[in-house]
């Protein structure tokens, strides 16, 4: 092949790497992840909603975006019953059209019009840890304050074995001045789960209650939290919250092993150097979310998820596109007049 063939074709083949990934289509859900810590996995699902709200009725198979189930990186699972749903003035959070996007181990869904705000959910999974994160995005169009309620309800998979081992209070009783609690079957048996409602210090925005009380799915066992938030006018706001498995920093599944690795969660440095938990928020205030139950962290404000009939590509791509195919076409014809081959 002469050199201005093999030239061309590398050319060709940049341009159509570049064109597969702008015009990249949605994922359909379910999902599973596999972050690649052991054998950690992650099942994701648009329909665990229920027939009674995040803290009441029968799971029913209805629409609802949220964890199904999880497994610890040593082969424990069984870790939910559905989890991490997210409710807004008792509606539940639905993938539009039970599509997201899914760049690496971070799945995107949203923005969905909720009482008057754009909301977005996005999970990602550590690479590093048996761990998630759980990210809720509440952007207000409109000049005037929204006030909203927020419900995440998970329902353990520990079911009626459900035992709390430690809280970040340092007893095993759960209040709204715990940040972090860590619960198993008690064996374990099943996945040990560390669960993260806010950060330490005096962030703006804790939970209002708490329940252990849930939706019923085998059991009612679980924990569910409420917040009282309100975005400003044309401004938006955060919630950040954390989903544990076994060891957390570790492979193993031990009830005192998560305890102690919880503390992870006691630091905003610590998260920040020692995982990838943070990856994709900004520790500072200069994100348009700034996230309300951490303090010093805030979020970029999402694009769109893409739907089948509409790629998201915005015009600066199309136009790099455009000049990247009329630049190899124009290569390749003075490459070919310079090396005698006919012209088209």
């Amino acid at each position: 092949m002469r050199e201005w063939a093999r030239r061309e074709v590398g050319t060709v083949a940049v341009v159509l790497a570049i064109v597969s990934s702008a015009f990249a289509t949605p994922q359909s859900l379910p999902q599973t992840i596999l972050p690649g810590v052991g054998s950690t996995s992650w099942w994701i699902r648009n329909d665990i909603g229920t027939n009674g709200g995040p803290f009441g009725g029968v799971c029913n198979v209805s629409p609802a975006f949220g964890f199904d189930e999880a497994t610890s990186a040593s082969g424990a699972g069984d870790a939910y019953d559905g989890a991490w749903s997210v409710w807004i003035n008792g509606n539940p959070f639905v993938a539009p059209g039970g599509l997201v996007d899914l760049t690496g181990t971070t799945l995107l869904a949203g923005p969905v019009a909720m009482s008057g705000l754009n909301v977005w959910v996005q999970y990602f999974f550590s690479t590093t840890h048996q761990a998630a994160r759980i990210l809720v995005i509440l952007q207000n169009p409109s000049p005037v304050a929204a006030n909203v309620t927020v419900q995440v309800p998970i329902n353990f998979g520990s079911d009626w074995n459900t035992t709390v081992g430690h809280t970040s209070s340092g007893d095993t009783t759960v209040t709204t001045a715990d940040r972090w609690v860590v619960t198993s079957d008690g064996g374990p048996g099943d996945a040990v789960n560390t669960t993260v409602f806010y950060g330490p210090g005096s962030p703006a925005l804790v939970p209002t209650s708490y329940t252990q009380t849930v939706f019923h799915c085998v059991s009612r066992d679980g924990i569910g939290a409420t917040f009282n938030v309100s975005v400003p006018g044309s401004s938006a706001r955060a919630l950040l919250f954390f989903a544990g498995l076994g060891d957390i920093a570790g492979t193993g599944n031990s009830i005192a092993v998560a305890i102690a690795n919880a503390t992870l969660f006691d630091s905003v440095t610590s998260l920040a150097n020692s995982t990838d938990l943070l990856s994709g928020v900004t520790v500072g205030t200069s994100q348009s979310a700034l996230v309300l139950n951490w303090e010093g962290l805030s979020v970029q404000l999402p694009q769109q998820v893409r739907t089948a009939a509409a790629p998201l590509v915005s015009n600066p791509l199309l136009v790099l596109f455009c000049a990247l195919m009329l630049a190899g076409f124009g290569c390749l014809q003075l490459r070919r007049a310079r090396a005698g081959a006919p012209m088209c």
